[in-house]
């Protein structure tokens, strides 16, 4: 879309506005009524679209159209550097949102420029239909409907008036080097920046970081830890706003699709794992996914992702060995008890060797086991402890609560090592008893968790 179809957009939803002479669009001159009274204007709009730097699921920026395109004032007319928001490709707008920025703080300036906008400010002026914030230069925003442009305008116009006639508190016109130094230290104490301090007291960037360091060394450092723990709150906001409106676009897609969120979420309680409570509701595990983190979920999932390692050398198979051995307790070591522990642990994340790796590379399971320091049990004989199913059950849940009263994930690893201080019977006699780990993790939380 033309700047001249954007500004002839602009005065389609201001209804205050009219546009004498689009030009170029960049500017377009015309008038808006206040109070009765129609005021001229010198309007230059861009569209807001994403700011591809990184940040697109929080922020969004307008430009100029380019190089030597400059911004000039004429005096008379009320300037206005827009950015108009009517479309988005990663949401939904529901109507037209501007957002004004400073044109004199780019007037006359001949390079490509871009004024950064928060993806919130935008939806809270659109919602609110007024309100203002600082972006992350500093640089105080304004964001509102098209119907308040009457606003903007006498705001816009009292400041210019108060500038020259001296009555914004006798700052501007530099009347005193002692009243720009005490408006700098209380800017400061708000935490903007040194541009943004410049911009409102009348002076250059320079002068106030001089000012700062000669007279207020430590209200500086005060400056940035504030912006900095500002910086911080906005950013939480950001991410609480946006868990927020995901999970409510995740509810009413699962709705449209005559899915209870609610149902798949106790579903998901008492089953623990993502896929397969996903493939019963017929979704795509990513989407439940969303709505178990967004929501805020209380209970925890007993999945694990494991990654294959593609070469196991020398070293790491004995170590793997030697972890069985000592996790089950024993020094005796069948490839049968091997085998079995290697395909259920989760002590690491890799996938370990098979038996048949194993075997391969030390000649046999006799002196894999040798070069490991271990002795070989005889072909087929496993490690069992006395342990039935129902003490196996009451150990594990004594665990999974403990982690849980400590806000820590129980983990298969975690159960090996709080077994071998409460005489409790191995993990791989847990799996022996109850089935695979995460079977039985699954069950302990959801036996837990209705306690």
């Amino acid at each position: 879309m033309s700047r001249r179809q954007l500004a002839q957009r602009l005065e389609a939803a201001s209804p205050a506005l009219r546009i004498h002479d689009v030009g170029t669009g960049w500017p377009s001159l015309g008038t808006v009524t206040v109070r009765g009274t129609s005021l001229p204007v010198t309007i230059w709009v861009g569209p807001i679209g994403l700011s591809h730097r990184g940040r697109d699921d929080v922020e969004r920026r307008f430009q100029n159209p380019g190089s030597n395109r400059p911004i000039w004032t004429d005096g008379k007319s009320v300037p206005l550097l827009l950015g108009l928001w009517e479309t988005d490709p990663l949401m939904e707008v529901d109507h037209p949102v501007i957002a004004s920025a400073d044109p004199l703080r780019r007037a006359a300036r001949i390079t490509r420029f871009s004024i950064f906008v928060g993806l919130n400010s935008l939806v809270d002026g659109g919602r609110r239909g007024w309100s203002e914030a600082l972006n992350g230069e500093g640089e105080r925003i304004s964001y509102f409907t098209p119907a308040n442009l009457p606003r903007l305008v006498a705001k816009v116009r009292q400041k210019r008036t108060a500038r020259a006639t001296g009555e914004l508190d006798a700052i501007q016109a530099c009347s005193s080097p002692q009243l720009i130094a005490e408006e700098t230290a209380r800017l400061a104490m708000q935490g903007l920046t040194l541009q943004a301090i410049g911009d409102e007291v009348g002076v250059t960037r320079e002068r106030v970081r001089q000012i700062l360091r000669d007279r207020f060394p430590e209200l500086d450092e005060m400056r940035k830890e504030v912006r900095s723990q500002s910086r911080s709150e906005a950013a939480r906001r950001n991410e609480q706003e946006m868990r927020a409106d995901r999970l409510e676009r995740t509810r009413t897609e699962l709705s449209d699709r005559d899915i209870d969120p609610d149902a798949m979420m106790a579903a998901l309680q008492k089953s623990r794992h993502i896929d397969r409570t996903a493939t019963r509701f017929g979704v795509e595990p990513h989407t439940l996914r969303t709505l178990y983190e967004d929501s805020g979920a209380s209970f925890q999932l007993a999945e694990g992702r494991k990654l294959t390692a593609k070469r196991f050398s020398d070293e790491s198979i004995i170590g793997y060995l030697r972890i069985c051995a000592q996790t089950l307790g024993v020094t005796r070591l069948g490839s049968a008890t091997y085998d079995d522990f290697a395909r259920r642990q989760s002590i690491t994340p890799e996938e370990w060797p098979s038996v048949q790796t194993v075997m391969n590379r030390f000649g046999g399971w006799i002196e894999a086991c040798h070069v490991a320091g271990l002795e070989a049990a005889s072909p087929g004989q496993r490690y069992v402890q006395e342990y039935p199913p129902t003490r196996c059950r009451a150990f594990l849940d004594e665990y999974v609560r403990e982690s849980l009263s400590q806000e820590a994930r129980p983990t298969f690893a975690g159960y090996c090592y709080w077994a071998s201080i409460h005489s409790a019977p191995s993990g791989a006699t847990i799996r022996n008893r109850l089935g695979s780990w995460g079977e039985a993790l699954a069950t302990s939380l959801a036996r837990v968790d209705v306690r």
